[in-house]
């Protein structure tokens, strides 16, 4: 949603261009076996800089091409004429989408001899991706740019190729890469443009929040990624997702407190509708999407005038189905020992020993010899909200916020208790005592 906020945004304003790249399937495999090819880290380096150089580029040409397209002629500049000219001149070089750009260079990039030295690798892979047109294109580019207010680029899904696998530590430093070249991209520009002329360019990268602790986990300078995490750990703007689709549905003149005065139930269970549903799901807007969405079919199908107390209930219970399900195959460990995991969990007390947790590892042959090895489930355990460490006595804190990660580790080391606590949105599903 934010990104295409950002989209309509900026795309508003005719004097900017915005370049929206969503890959549908993203070749990380290809990647992949470039990085383990490499003899060295400067080539691994290089190949990735040079492969996000020239996919950035190329997709900046062509959403500039598609854009000058739309425009009558008598509106064109002589700049944008010359770009024109120029895309025409080389076929289909820019016609196809970033994933397929990609797949038609890696046969050839996967071809590249070894043991060449720094200077023939860096000819050769300068060969392979056309850097004689790239070249020639980033003339053109900068001149079609320097009358733009903003050059903005936003890239999502990247993270649907992400498999959980031992591959993650190179798959990190490909996503690394992509926020190192931005700079060099800027350089690039600027330097086939006037002296104190300059483009202002901007990228924008989408992660998921788990994605991104492992790659600023692995980053040689973390503390200069910049990042802003959406958070809805506040109440009022998590409430505010339910609230704003349905005043923007209501085809009637309606606010935010008509929802909750006339539509739905004010209690569940002894509680406030709003604490007792908090309290059930992960903070995130799919989920509540979801309770809601589930809630209002149900009082549809019953009859109801409002959605009552058993319609949130039975809607927590599908729900927690549903998590049951994500759970296992949004993990780290390999799916099949993740289901057997959370199946071992069923009919357990809520709040469970670490001594039950290493136990039930045992039983769904997880490997538990070494304590590291415990230590580094458990741990992606609490990652994934699955569990919440103890942090003071009868309190848990579950890890939505990754940045509070080593916090709690640190008050649960200093407890001791060695208790933790199954997420509420798990315990109907898995039956908890």
């Amino acid at each position: 949603a934010t990104l295409y906020y950002l989209n309509e945004e900026f795309s508003s304003d005719k004097r900017n261009h915005v370049c929206l790249i969503k890959p549908i399937n993203f070749e990380f495999d290809g990647l992949v076996s470039l990085i383990e090819n490499s003899s060295n880290e400067f080539e691994a380096g290089y190949l990735i800089e040079a492969i996000w150089k020239f996919l950035i580029l190329t997709e900046l040409a062509r959403s500039t091409y598609l854009k000058l397209k739309e425009k009558p002629k008598h509106a064109l500049t002589g700049d944008e004429k010359e770009f024109l000219a120029f895309v025409n001149s080389k076929d289909d070089f820019f016609v196809s989408d970033l994933s397929t750009r990609l797949e038609e260079h890696l046969a050839s990039l996967l071809s590249l001899e070894t043991k060449l030295s720094q200077k023939e690798f860096k000819h050769k892979i300068s060969e392979k991706l056309h850097d004689g047109i790239i070249v020639e294109m980033l003339k053109h580019l900068a001149k079609v740019f320097y009358k733009k207010n903003k050059v903005i680029l936003l890239i999502d899904n990247l993270d649907k190729s992400w498999k959980k696998n031992e591959k993650l530590k190179t798959l990190s430093k490909y996503i690394l890469g992509i926020l190192g070249v931005s700079g060099r991209v800027i350089r690039d520009l600027n330097y086939y443009l006037p002296d104190k002329s300059k483009v202002s360019f901007h990228l924008t990268l989408f992660l998921r929040s788990d994605i991104f602790k492992y790659v600023q986990s692995v980053a040689r300078e973390p503390d200069k990624i910049e990042f802003q995490r959406i958070s809805w750990s506040d109440p009022s703007i998590f409430f505010r997702i339910i609230e704003e689709r349905f005043i923007e549905l209501n085809q009637e003149e309606v606010d935010a407190d008509d929802l909750w005065e006339k539509y739905v139930t004010k209690k569940v269970k002894g509680v406030d509708v709003k604490e007792y549903i908090i309290s059930k799901i992960y903070q995130r807007p799919r989920d509540i999407i979801y309770v809601f969405q589930k809630a209002k079919d149900l009082a549809v199908q019953r009859g109801h005038i409002i959605i009552q107390e058993l319609d949130f209930i039975d809607a927590i219970a599908e729900y927690s189905n549903w998590i049951f399900t994500s759970v296992i195959v949004e993990n780290g460990v390999t799916q099949h020992q993740m289901e057997d995991f959370m199946y071992n969990l069923m009919g357990e007390a809520q709040i469970i020993s670490k001594s039950k947790l290493i136990q039930l590892m045992g039983i769904s042959k997880i490997e538990s010899e070494e304590p590291k090895d415990i230590d580094y489930f458990i741990n992606h355990l609490v990652s994934l909200s699955i569990i919440g460490r103890e942090v003071k006595k009868d309190v848990f804190n579950y890890d939505f916020d990754f940045s509070e990660n080593k916090k709690n580790q640190v008050l649960a080391n200093k407890l001791n208790s060695n208790r933790y606590r199954i997420h509420d949105s798990l315990v109907p599903y898995l039956e908890c005592t």
